[in-house]
């Protein structure tokens, strides 16, 4: 792997730069979806499958059908939402004036 923090760190000190002159309130973060983006759509979808299992089967007569298998898509909710703790928070936004030495050479 090729190392090229010196030739980089002076590009990222020039945009923090212009940034905080342009921006002065503006917070830097990482790109890229997070696992807690990822967590969102997965609970999100599966809330919407369940109320769309239990729509659908009241609406055929099979009622009973419906509610055990909305109850295992709702089992796996509790165990997503019971994984959450030990999920690593986002790191903080960076301040543009104030970059820390790592990000820097």
């Amino acid at each position: 792997m090729e190392d090229r923090t010196g030739s980089f760190g002076p590009l990222v000190r020039a945009v923090a730069a212009c940034l905080a002159e342009v921006a002065p309130g503006a917070r830097v973060a990482a790109a890229g979806q997070g696992v807690l983006d990822g967590m969102t759509w997965t609970v999100g979808l599966l809330g919407a499958g369940v109320a769309a299992l239990l729509v659908f089967s009241l609406l055929s007569d099979t009622a009973g059908l419906g509610v055990s298998l909305a109850a295992r898509l709702l089992f796996a909710l509790i165990l997503i939402f019971a994984v959450t703790p030990w999920l690593n928070p986002p790191p903080p936004a960076l301040d543009p004036r104030d970059l820390p030495r790592s990000l820097t050479p």
